[in-house]
């Protein structure tokens, strides 16, 4: 009896660390979409998130450098992240807000945020002098 083949051809397609040839992958997983259903990223609150995604992404060294894992936690932190800034804009407009959920949302980002390892607070300012010699350094 012959062994089943997985239907792709040899050598089409590359393949993933996982073993599985691309084309068999989901488009997020390849990179080609950001969700599974169809989403507007064009609305402020999407065009926020992809923001915060990727900020978040290069604080920590660049997508690349990035696991699935640490992706997945970033995208969870983009939401948490954008229905905070949500509420917080309803309490400015004097608008209700449920402030157990806000302090929970808030708590889980903070979660995440150690569990990926940013730091609480940004590095102090360079000083002049230090920009002055890190932009020597590149001459020589």
């Amino acid at each position: 009896m012959a062994a089943k083949t997985s239907g792709a051809r040899p050598g089409s397609g590359a393949m993933s660390p996982s073993g599985r040839h691309t084309n068999n992958r989901s488009r997020v997983t390849n990179g080609r979409q950001l969700f599974t259903a169809p989403v507007n990223l064009q609305t402020a609150t999407g065009r926020r998130w992809k923001d915060i995604v990727e900020l978040i992404a290069c604080d920590l060294g660049g997508p690349d450098k990035l696991s699935e894992f640490q992706k997945q936690l970033i995208r969870r932190a983009a939401s948490l992240a954008t229905a905070c800034e949500t509420m917080e804009a309803d309490m400015v407009r004097e608008l209700p807000v449920d402030l157990s959920a806000y302090g929970q949302l808030s708590d889980r980002l903070r979660r995440i945020a150690e569990t990926l390892g940013i730091d609480k607070a940004a590095p102090p300012p360079k000083t002049i002098s230090e920009i002055i010699a890190e932009e020597e350094a590149k001459r020589c």
